[in-house]
């Protein structure tokens, strides 16, 4: 697969902020570039943000970044040392670009690094792959648990498709556990699947908790649109109403489910010969034999059936996802387009009041030559 270029990282200035809670405490803002392929944006950070994000970033990969973070001065002040700013600044910005531009991909494939930077979640970032606990991630790290990994993984907008996938994988993992459980007739396969299916359904309970304060967060930081949350919400709420579904057939146990194949059996069985029906006319032809019915009794066709209702709903499921990644794409190409008229019209403002100053000096000019 190929991997997507890395984005042209920069910091070309500084600013100088004060905090309207602690006036007496102005602080030091690197305005941080970024130029991806289809649109370019600046991002302010903090020193102290530049610090969180390299520990996280030695605990999930086990080692430091490649290029050292500036060491933190506790003498002197970026605020009142243009000196030290400057020295800071060039270090800062040699310190993302060593992340960001060797071939090696560890730190930069980590949802800490792309949630620092507003980067949409790579589909193989370590962070979507440590949610099934099987690569080396969030989930295998020392000292992080799995429900800070779905909630850091959530707060990133591609992130947050990423974890609802593993939602919906979840939920499928149960639904598989609770009809193989209702075809079986030993207690303890039984059992084993209903745990399967419990265990399943908790994973996805962990995994809606996290999606919903995810969701909350990229609202309240306006990461997101009106439109956009609304659809993740309405996606969100379906999800969590399908696991409801599953710990009701859970909860069941068999007693009121599913019956088992004896069950059935004797179901079929006892059904009594259709009587006879009346001579007169029918409308329509009877459906025709094919090869995967003609050797079924009626049982089996009847399970052939659901089974066929089953793939259908899995495909309309599956067609539902791709609609919404569709959905989502287009919002994405739309916010760019915008993104893009804004920033025309900025040029166009600036040309015009260049233009204006031009046609001010030209007339100062012939003033200045007239005399």
């Amino acid at each position: 697969m190929m991997q997507e270029p890395p984005p042209e990282i920069s910091i070309p200035s500084t600013s100088v902020v004060t905090d309207p809670a602690n006036p007496n405490k102005p602080y030091t803002l690197y305005n941080i570039t970024l130029a991806l392929p289809m649109r370019t944006y600046v991002i302010q950070k903090r020193y102290s943000e530049f610090a969180t994000l390299h520990q996280q970033l030695t605990a999930l990969v086990g080692t430091p970044p490649p290029a050292p973070l500036p060491a933190k001065s506790w003498f002197r002040s970026t605020v009142n040392s243009p000196e030290l700013t400057e020295q800071r600044r060039q270090g800062l910005e040699k310190y993302l670009r060593a992340i960001a531009e060797p071939p090696d991909r560890r730190w930069r494939d980590t949802a800490v690094w792309r949630a620092f930077l507003n980067l949409p979640a790579a589909p193989s970032s370590m962070s979507v792959r440590s949610l099934d606990g099987g690569a080396r991630g969030f989930g295998s790290m020392r000292g992080i648990s799995g429900e800070e990994d779905f909630l850091m993984a959530s707060r990133d907008p591609g992130s947050w498709q990423d974890v609802m996938e593993r939602m919906k994988k979840a939920l499928r993992d149960a639904r598989a556990a609770v009809d193989r459980r209702d075809n079986l007739t030993d207690n303890t396969e039984r059992i084993r699947a209903t745990n399967e299916a419990v265990e399943a359904l908790s994973k996805a309970g962990k995994l809606a908790e996290a999606l919903g304060e995810g969701l909350k967060t990229l609202k309240e930081e306006g990461r997101i649109g009106p439109g956009e949350w609304r659809t993740r919400l309405d996606e969100l709420n379906n999800a969590k109403h399908r696991r409801d579904e599953l710990n009701q057939l859970v909860s069941r146990a068999g007693r009121s489910g599913h019956p088992t194949d004896k069950q059935r059996t004797a179901i079929f069985d006892n059904i009594p010969a259709p009587a006879p029906r009346k001579q007169g006319r029918v409308l329509g032809a009877p459906r025709q034999e094919t090869d995967e019915t003609r050797e079924r009794d009626n049982r089996g066709v009847l399970q052939l059936n659901q089974q066929k209702l089953d793939e259908q709903e899995e495909y309309v499921k599956d067609i539902g996802v791709h609609v919404r990644r569709l959905r989502h794409l287009g919002t994405e190409i739309y916010n760019a387009i915008e993104q893009s008229k804004d920033d025309l019209d900025t040029l166009d403002q600036g040309l015009t009041r260049l233009g204006n100053g031009l046609d001010k000096a030209k007339a100062l000019e012939k003033k200045v030559s007239g005399r």
